[in-house]
């Protein structure tokens, strides 16, 4: 059974659905999920030992330390749900209980771990007593580990309209934890997706891009608000999902958005700096070639004594003559998240494959690659230090 659109609802022929129906809805997501990470071997692979004997692929080496895993069918009684209920002080949504009494797998944020060894982690590392009096029920965090994901529980039974939200959790830190209101937590939650099953659906298919996008988008609007002083703050919100609207917004702000495009900096002289800045180009019809071409036919009168590139991808600066560009900052990598300690990096992500280190010098152009803060596919860094960069250009 495939998921499509067809079977990505709460409701079947005009009824609710049965867990029964969850169930196999939860059951077929997590195999496609898994049969889709295995085709990078890494990304379904952990350091798990003998208590998770149970989890171990049925070819792997006992004495390797990295280890792939497989799915498990799952045997949580009754019992343990009640007794999770009590613990996190909420029942469980019919969606949410089959997700977590279906299957033992160990996929990370943003789907939170249920092993064989420890039932319903992910679960039990985003709860918080805060969000669940206001209303919200935490279920795993994101990706990067900033943000908690949580299910919206304000119009229980109907779960089809129980919506995704994220929070940040640096957030609960600014409240009185027995003084904050239900309506202070709904303006610091950030809608995702309309339910649980849709959720999935976007991990799955790589269409949470979106949602996380206009998620961001909205955390940009309300730092510009408490931090700025912007004003018209809810009209603007309701903007968002218009790129266009946005990055009017965002310049009206006083910030200038280098995509695809490039911006001259004059400091105490009369010949400026430039910097030119590339767009992620992975899901790009427009070459990165064809952008840089197209830059440097409007600045070639322009005289300038130092030219940058910000460029996502590190990997596409062989497909430019790079040559140009005296500085070229770069990410992406989150420098491979798992790296050996003689350097090498275990978990490569396209057009991140072959710049892999912090810093290149390629005859007079230096690309520096910043390793990040966060991770990819995985929530997981090992002998890889955070990068926090600040770059100083001196004469």
């Amino acid at each position: 059974m495939i998921m499509n659109k067809s079977t990505n609802r709460n409701k079947k022929d005009g009824a609710e659905m049965t867990y029964a129906e969850y169930q196999e809805y939860m059951r077929n997501f997590f195999e496609q999920y898994y049969q889709k990470l295995s085709q990078e071997e890494i990304r379904v692979t952990l350091p798990l030992e003998e208590e998770e004997k149970e989890m171990w692929s049925d070819d792997v080496n006992p004495n390797d330390e990295w280890k792939k895993w497989k799915l498990v069918p799952a045997m949580i009684s009754d019992g343990e749900i009640k007794k999770l209920e009590k613990e996190i002080g909420v029942e469980l949504p019919l969606s949410l209980k089959a997700f977590l009494t279906v299957t033992h797998h160990c996929f990370d944020n943003p789907i939170g771990r249920n092993s064989v060894a420890e039932h319903f982690q992910g679960v039990k590392n985003a709860w918080n007593p805060v969000l669940v009096r206001c209303g919200y029920l935490p279920f795993a965090w994101d990706e990067d580990g900033y943000f908690i994901r949580c299910i919206r529980l304000e119009k229980m039974p109907e779960e089809e309209k129980c919506g995704i939200y994220q929070i940040d959790h640096e957030v609960l830190f600014d409240f009185d934890e027995d003084m904050v209101t239900p309506e202070e937590i709904d303006q610091r939650m950030v809608f995702i997706s309309e339910n649980l099953l849709t959720y999935l659906d976007e991990i799955l298919h790589d269409r949470d891009c979106d949602s996380l996008r206009k998620a961001s988008q909205k955390e940009v609007l309300r730092v510009l608000k408490e931090e700025c002083g912007l004003q018209n703050y809810d009209e603007l919100s309701d903007k968002i999902d218009d790129d266009e609207e946005f990055d009017k917004i965002i310049t009206d702000a006083g910030f200038t958005n280098l995509t695809d495009t490039y911006d001259l900096i004059y400091n105490q002289s009369n010949i400026p700096l430039m910097i030119v800045g590339f767009n992620s180009n992975l899901k790009s019809d427009n070459l990165i070639e064809n952008k840089n071409n197209l830059v440097n036919e409007a600045i070639k009168d322009i005289k300038y004594s130092y030219k940058i590139l910000l460029l996502h991808e590190p990997d596409y600066i062989d497909e430019i003559d790079y040559s140009t560009y005296n500085l070229i900052l770069a990410g992406h990598s989150h420098g491979g998240q798992i790296r050996l300690p003689f350097g090498n990096s275990l978990i490569n992500k396209n057009k991140a494959k072959k710049y892999t280190n912090e810093k290149y010098v390629l005859n007079n152009t230096t690309l520096f690659v910043s390793y990040g803060i966060g991770t990819s596919n995985i929530s997981f860094r090992l002998f890889n230090k955070p990068s926090f960069n600040l770059y100083r250009i001196v004469k």
